[in-house]
């Protein structure tokens, strides 16, 4: 697991005539550590939709016991996996129940999951 910085690989081959090659590779890593946050929230027609601050897959659960103590492949996934709008980022969306609270996670393509991304309660 290297840290995001500027790295220098240098490459060495040698043929079968004894010829040898040598060049210095330098390459930029940016590593994504950070899980996707929500941004936006809002009810569209019979939706609840979300919009988060990069690419991601968003789950939910409305169970008040649990909230949002869930493995998130265990929860209902919200539409609009991976899909971007015109400014670049994700949205979401799912049928809105006004009697349920959802308990909601997001995880980017890195896997970078969040606790608990929001919790809404659409009666409040």
């Amino acid at each position: 697991n290297l840290p995001s910085g500027d790295y220098n690989i240098l490459i060495s081959c040698r043929d079968n005539a004894g010829n040898t090659a040598t060049n210095v590779s330098t390459f930029s890593l940016d590593v994504d550590n950070e899980y996707p946050f929500v941004l936006r929230i809002f009810k569209s027609g019979n939706n609840l939709r979300l919009k988060t601050n990069e690419e991601a897959r968003c789950f939910y659960k409305n169970d008040e016991n649990r909230q949002c103590n869930f493995d998130i492949n265990s929860g209902t996934s919200m539409s609009g996996v991976f899909t971007t709008g015109e400014d670049g980022k994700t949205h979401h969306s799912a049928a809105w129940n006004p009697s349920l609270n959802y308990y909601v996670k997001c995880k980017d393509k890195w896997n970078n999951t969040n606790e608990c991304a929001i919790i809404v309660h659409p009666g409040s």
